[in-house]
């Protein structure tokens, strides 16, 4: 389940009427901070996946620091991504020498990072296959955690332990 008014009533629903089901809020909805919001409390401990999240590198906690200060939210999985793919699009920029779609497609095709903000990917490392998926990338487990998502497995990804519930 992922869209956020459908999570957020099911959550409510399932709780009121003291289910004890486990519930895996995916992607979506479940990884951004209206969600906990707008449950509060009943979030704690439920889990879900995440392409991206904030804790996932130093430098990545870096840039959430930076978008808290700013935002008062933590950086979800969503904005998370783009940050470190415009970051993936000016280094192919650069080693293009040109803004020639052709150059630079073949720029990020030989992309091969695992430092800085282009390589805030779980793994740390970002390299793309002859089909043009990074032949490192894999979601993260996440889990809601004192009103915080955190990175849970696998686990050379986790940054905080699984809190079972």
């Amino acid at each position: 389940m992922s869209y956020l008014n459908d999570l957020i009533l099911i959550v409510r629903a399932v709780k009121q009427v003291g289910l004890n089901v486990a519930i895996n809020g995916g992607s979506g909805g479940f990884v951004i901070p209206d969600f906990y919001k707008n449950v509060g409390k009943l979030a704690e401990g439920l889990q879900g996946v995440a392409h991206w999240n904030h804790d996932m590198s130093d430098d990545a906690q870096k840039v959430n620091v930076e978008y808290k200060k700013r935002t008062g939210e933590f950086l979800f999985e969503y904005a998370g991504g783009l940050v470190a793919q415009t970051f993936m699009l000016a280094d192919a920029l650069e080693r293009a020498a040109s803004t020639d779609p052709q150059k630079v497609r073949d720029a990020l095709s030989m992309l091969d990072v695992s430092k800085g903000y282009a390589a805030m990917a779980p793994g740390g490392k970002v390299k793309f296959g002859p089909d043009g998926k990074n032949i490192y990338g894999h979601p993260v487990g996440v889990q809601w955690q004192n009103g915080d998502l955190a990175s849970v497995f696998p686990k050379e990804d986790a940054r905080s332990p699984l809190i079972k519930t």
